[in-house]
C-alpha cells in the first residue's frame, strides 16, 4: 500500500501496482531459499557429522586419561566435568542432525529436482531479460516515431480482475 496523503486521523492509501515480472520474482524467491534450505541441510549435515566425530576423539582422550594417568580428586572432578561437557555438546549436536535429517534425504533423493528448479528459475530469468529488453521493431513503416523504444512493464490489475472473473465463471 502506498500513503497518498492523511486528513487528520484520516490516512489515504492505494494499493501498489504490481507487474507480472514483479509477481514472478517474488515467487521465484520462494523457490531460491527452498533451493537454498535444501543446500544447507547437506552442509549442516556434513559439518555436524566432523563436531561428533571431533568431539568423540575428545572423548576418547579424556577416557585414557581416566584409565592411565594417576590423579587427585580435584583433577579427577575437572576431568570429569570436562567429560560432562563434551558429552552434552555430543547429544545437542546429534538432536540438530536428528532435526536436519529429513530434510538432507529429501534432498538427496531430489537432486534433480534441485537441478530442474535451478533451469526453471534461469529460463524465467531469461525471459525477463528478453521482456526488459524487448523495443518495437516495425514491420513495414521502418521511420516510425516509437520504432526502437522500449515496451514499459504493465500493471497486473486488469489481469488479476479478469482472472477473478473466470473463477467465478467455472465455479458456476
Amino acid at each position: 500500500m502506498i500513503t497518498l496523503f492523511r486528513k487528520g486521523e484520516e490516512e489515504y492509501t492505494m494499493k501498489k501496482k504490481e507487474t507480472a515480472i514483479q509477481r514472478i520474482e517474488k515467487k521465484m524467491e520462494l523457490i531460491n531459499e527452498f533451493i537454498a534450505l535444501l543446500d544447507e541441510a547437506e552442509k549442516q549435515n556434513c559439518e555436524l557429522l566432523s563436531v561428533v566425530s571431533s568431539l568423540d576423539s575428545r572423548q576418547q582422550d579424556i577416557l585414557h586419561e581416566f584409565e592411565l594417568d594417576k590423579f587427585y580428586r580435584t583433577e579427577g572432578y575437572r576431568k570429569a566435568r570436562r567429560l560432562k561437557k563434551i558429552r552434552q555438546t555430543r547429544r545437542v549436536t546429534k538432536d540438530t542432525i536428528a532435526l536436519w535429517m529429513p530434510i538432507k534425504e529429501f534432498s538427496k533423493e531430489h537432486k534433480k529436482l534441485k537441478l530442474e528448479l535451478r533451469d526453471v528459475i534461469a529460463a524465467i530469468k531469461k525471459v525477463i531479460y528478453d521482456q526488459n529488453n524487448r523495443v518495437y521493431k516495425p514491420r513495414v513503416d521502418t521511420g516510425s516515431c516509437i520504432a526502437g523504444k522500449h515496451f514499459d512493464p504493465l500493471d497486473t490489475t486488469e489481469m488479476d480482475e479478469l482472472v477473478a472473473e473466470e473463477e467465478k465463471r467455472r465455479k458456476k
